[in-house]
């Protein structure tokens, strides 16, 4: 597919991020998703992808020295299936390219509803560079595994996190085991 010009820029309007959450409330399930004005200034930030100048989609990411942690990734329904999300994903891990990216994509278990296109969201990313890192997270009721474009050091990203519990984050961490082409929770004590 031929993107005709495709482009990350970094918003700093509260404004202009509320806009984008219309493309985020189509993507994500409510209970999943966040306003992403709520992530403009401090250690996150938000990311408008644009097509031919029209804005298709939002990354709202947390970045440390050593860590990103890209945590909505929301692509135009219209624009998804046509290289868009390839496009921006690459362009963002190109932005800082010797620090690992870190993502949570739902669990796919072979027992969720939605099996198929949760595995379809893993293997997008693992065809991006990312790989398994045998971690997983809990949050708002729903099972993540965490995948990362290098080594994931477990404990630093669970501390890097934990800035956000005062916020009403607060996951739980778990060891993920591969079952054939499908994943699974194996549960550790709760922090």
């Amino acid at each position: 597919m031929y993107i005709y010009f495709m482009e990350l820029i970094r918003v700093t309007d509260k404004k202009e991020a509320e806009e984008l959450g219309k493309i985020g409330r189509e993507a994500f399930p409510p209970e999943e998703y966040i306003s992403p004005e709520r992530f403009i200034g401090g250690d996150t930030a938000v990311y408008k992808i644009t097509e031919s100048g029209q804005a298709c989609g939002y990354m709202c990411a947390a970045l440390y020295d050593d860590l990103t942690y890209l945590f909505f990734f929301a692509v135009a329904a219209d624009k998804r299936g046509r290289g868009t999300g390839s496009a921006a994903l690459k362009a963002f891990i190109g932005l800082r390219p010797s620090v690992p990216v870190v993502v949570d994509s739902e669990l796919a278990e072979k027992s969720a509803d939605n099996y198929a296109q949760r595995l379809r969201r893993r293997n997008f990313y693992l065809g991006l560079g990312f790989s398994p890192t045998g971690k997983g997270m809990a949050y708002n009721g729903v099972s993540f595994e965490l995948l990362c474009t290098g080594r994931l050091n477990a404990e630093k990203f669970a501390a890097r996190l934990e800035m956000y519990r005062a916020m009403g984050f607060s996951p739980e961490y778990f060891d993920v085991a591969f079952i054939g082409d499908g994943v699974e929770r194996c549960d550790l004590p709760k922090r």
